[in-house]
């Protein structure tokens, strides 16, 4: 596997998701307070903080949980396309699931009887990764695992204490219910400790990883090919 830097990106974005949920479980066991005053003249107080905020500040893991979701199949839906142009790859060298996802993606026949001249076949490919690239929010495990089987990649299952993703699906859940107003904050995080919280971030970053190595093995070896 190359050293291409996809995974390196992903794990310091990871890495700003459990700092924050770390903070939090900190906050939850009153290891961190809040000091309120003149700290100069020494007439500050420390209180922990109003369990409602905590509540909130809980929630807000959902929203960064996404948003590395979103992130990280973005950045690898590009890794795949970046490799197809730097190589210079055509429509008709894919393989036939890659072929059969971009003719799906266009929905336009009379391009279909085009695609093997030189230039539009490679201008097909640019039209299709623009649109690949709009999730609209709705990642999940599913259709991460749809949006791979396209390009011909098969997830690697994971054992053991791994997982396969179904914490994705809880997360894109409350990311919209946030997002829409159809929850506040503090109900949302309700029935999570914030050492729930932080198994759930441990689990899809496991998830995620497992996609980004999979992408990288599928460009390395040029599986996109015929």
């Amino acid at each position: 596997m190359s050293d291409s830097g996809l995974i390196q990106d992903f794990q310091e974005k990871s890495k700003e998701v459990k700092q924050y949920c770390l903070w939090l479980k900190n906050v939850e066991s009153k290891m961190i307070q809040l000091s309120i005053g003149d700290h100069s003249a020494n007439r500050n107080k420390i209180k922990s903080l109003d369990s409602e905020l905590e509540e909130t500040l809980k929630a807000t893991v959902f929203l960064l949980l996404y948003n590395l979701v979103e992130s990280t199949i973005r950045r690898a839906v590009e890794y795949i396309y970046d490799d197809l142009k730097n190589n210079q790859i055509s429509f008709d060298d894919l393989n036939q699931s890659f072929q059969n996802h971009i003719i799906k993606i266009l929905k336009d026949s009379s391009l279909k009887d085009k695609v093997w001249q030189p230039t539009i076949a490679i201008t097909l490919i640019t039209i299709s990764a623009d649109k690949d690239l709009s999730f609209a929010g709705n990642l999940d495990a599913k259709k991460i695992k749809e949006t791979l089987k396209n390009y011909g990649i098969t997830l690697t299952k994971q054992v053991g204490n791994m997982t396969n993703g179904e914490d994705l699906l809880i997360v894109k859940n409350a990311r919209k219910d946030l997002a829409h107003g159809y929850s506040s904050f503090s109900e949302k995080s309700r029935n999570y400790t914030s050492g729930d919280l932080l198994a759930m971030q441990k689990r899809v970053t496991l998830f995620l990883k497992q996609v980004l190595m999979d992408v990288q093995n599928y460009v390395d070896q040029q599986n996109y090919l015929k």
